[in-house]
């Protein structure tokens, strides 16, 4: 087999890897900066209902559970928003 050939192959090889790891995924919902907090089905504080909108269009199973922020382990709330 010819070295460049060969070459191409691995690029592709590469290429293909790469394309198959998604990087994140990034939402074209442009939200405000506004605090609303709003907690996650995945135990995410939000800092309002559009960025956890967001966040679901990268993970469709995310539903908001509350209007507040969510608890952390001890029962409180931790109300610094993970996402902004």
């Amino acid at each position: 087999m010819q070295p460049s050939l060969l070459a191409f192959l691995l690029l592709g090889v590469l290429v293909f890897e790469t394309e198959a790891r998604s990087p994140m995924c990034q939402s074209n919902r442009a939200c405000t900066r506004h605090l609303e907090y709003v907690c996650g089905s995945d135990s995410i504080t939000y800092s309002n209902p559009c960025v956890l909108l967001a966040a679901k269009d990268c993970d469709p199973s995310i539903e908001q559970v509350s209007d507040t922020c969510c608890d952390n382990e001890e029962g409180r709330k931790k109300c610094s928003p993970l996402r902004l």
